[in-house]
């Protein structure tokens, strides 16, 4: 027949495995910097969508004309690697101002001169009936009963010149330690709220304590010093408590695998990481001073507050903020330098990423890192070390620089 003499091309077993030992190699060499690539993109996208999240509640904030924002939660607060993560982002919404369960609700200033040092004139403190304040004073019953006013040890929580809530306070309180009173004239001072148990007699009002006076200066020709001005004793006035923005019952956002934001790094200006948690073992036994971090944009856009790891009182960023986001194996709390291949810290790894918030417009984008040139040579484990702060300036180096790795 025509075909008898034709033959059929193909390959021998030999043949075969020789290909599919090649393939075999050339895989095992490809891999890992396939692996690298895939790594790295992941961390860029979610930069993007972490940033297409912060700037969803900038935008609310600005068609609502309210204050919302976002909360870095994290991890936990009693392990050293997850006190300085986070792997969850909630919105935060404003609440409305508060004045009173009672229409006629009011507020009586009083002085006193007993707290007084070198930066302090007086002490004011409001009184408030506890009817026409209910929610004050459930407020009040929620404080931690063993606080007292700390005026000369500004390091304390309840130091009434930067007040803040203390550790043992109870978070899920209405009004806390550190929100601010609208006094008449539209001045806003933040306040300590004292405690009062729920069952106190009716004749027992609430306190709050806070700051009205000047800085105490030495003066000079121009502007001499004088006597302080007190408010006058038992003024009866109309009051606004503005309380912080709190947890929205919308969807957070989820990190990926293997992605996480790194707190050791981030906070504000050129080489601030105030969102850093405490070191100490003592903190770390006892949860303290690794405080969520909280953005609040106002209604024109802009950062309006930030919190930090050591406070919950509502300040405004000194500076960009820098949020670091990297590879959840680099948050090494046991060397904050360390180049290991395997699981190199995120400060010194070119894939990790900023996201930065401009604190003036609110705008946001994803940087990428400089390289970090000076390691120490013995491990850093204090995120507030002196070394640190040269070596965060240097990584933020190109994000200083407006670089972006958003696609515009």
């Amino acid at each position: 027949t025509p075909t008898a003499g034709r033959r059929t091309a193909g390959y021998t077993l030999v043949e075969l495995l020789i290909v599919i030992a090649i393939m075999v190699l050339l895989a095992a060499v490809d891999l890992p910097t396939v692996k690298d690539l895939l790594a790295n993109q992941q961390i860029a996208k979610t930069a993007r969508n972490i940033s297409a999240f912060i700037d969803k509640a900038r935008s609310r904030a600005i068609a609502e004309g309210k204050f919302v924002g976002i909360r870095v939660e994290r991890l936990n607060t009693l392990d050293p690697v997850g006190r300085a993560q986070s792997i969850r982002i909630r919105e935060l919404t404003s609440v409305p101002p508060y004045t009173g369960d009672a229409s006629n609700a009011f507020a009586i200033l009083k002085t006193n001169t007993g707290y007084t040092n070198a930066n302090l004139s007086y002490l004011t403190i409001a009184e408030f009936n506890p009817f026409d304040n209910a929610l004050l004073a459930l407020s009040a019953s929620m404080v931690d009963p063993n606080a007292a006013l700390q005026i000369n040890d500004a390091t304390q929580p309840g130091y009434v010149l930067t007040p803040k809530s203390e550790p043992t306070d109870d978070a899920s309180a209405p009004i806390r330690s550190g929100d601010y009173i609208e006094l008449p004239g539209g001045r806003l001072v933040p306040f300590k709220i004292q405690y009062r148990a729920l069952n106190a007699g009716a004749g027992i009002p609430v306190k709050l304590f806070f700051d009205l006076s000047e800085m105490k200066t030495a003066g000079t020709k121009s502007f001499p010093a004088g006597n302080p001005i007190f408010p006058a004793a038992g003024r009866r006035i109309k009051y606004k408590i503005h309380r912080r923005p709190v947890v929205s019952t919308a969807a957070p956002y989820s990190l990926p695998r293997g992605v996480a934001i790194d707190l050791n790094y981030s906070g504000t200006g050129t080489k601030g990481n105030e969102f850093a948690p405490s070191p100490l073992t003592t903190d770390i036994q006892s949860g303290n001073n690794a405080k969520p971090i909280d953005i609040v944009f106002g209604p024109d856009g802009g950062v309006a507050s930030i919190t930090s790891a050591y406070s919950d009182v509502p300040s405004f960023p000194q500076g960009q903020v820098f949020i670091c986001l990297g590879d959840s194996d680099g948050i090494r709390p046991d060397n904050l330098f360390t180049p290991d291949k395997k699981a190199p810290a995120n400060l010194v790894s070119l894939e990790s990423k900023w996201i930065v918030i401009n604190p003036g417009t609110g705008r946001v984008v994803s940087s990428p890192f400089s390289s970090v040139s000076t390691l120490p040579t013995a491990a850093v484990v204090d995120p507030y070390d002196a070394s640190l702060g040269p070596a965060i300036t240097e990584a933020r180096l190109l994000a200083n620089f407006a670089d972006t790795t958003d696609i515009e």
